[in-house]
């Protein structure tokens, strides 16, 4: 099945943020972990909705726990402005 234009950029953006994490973003408890994404999901996911526009980008954020750890993904988020870490992602992505 073929993507559309917005998948696309959407799968883009996703390849972007995730090379853009690093273990010093991660909270503390999840620093060092094995799992390269593991303790990214909140602020993977709020550097995502500011690329993508903020509330302008329709999505708004979702929060479970999965195997009794917190995980948050976007349906569409909390904050107005991107946080620290958010803003560090951001950066590093803006040169990508």
């Amino acid at each position: 099945m073929r993507q559309t234009k917005n998948e696309a950029v959407l799968a883009r953006l996703g390849a972007r943020i995730r090379s853009a994490l690093s273990d010093d973003l991660r909270s503390s408890r999840y620093r060092g972990q094995a799992c390269s994404t593991a303790g990214h999901c909140y602020v993977a996911s709020e550097a995502a909705y500011h690329a993508m526009g903020g509330s302008a980008s329709g999505f708004t954020p979702q929060f479970v726990r999965h195997e009794g750890e917190p995980h948050w993904y976007l349906k569409g988020f909390l904050t107005k402005e991107p946080s620290k870490r958010a803003r560090v992602i951001l950066e590093r992505i803006a040169h990508t």
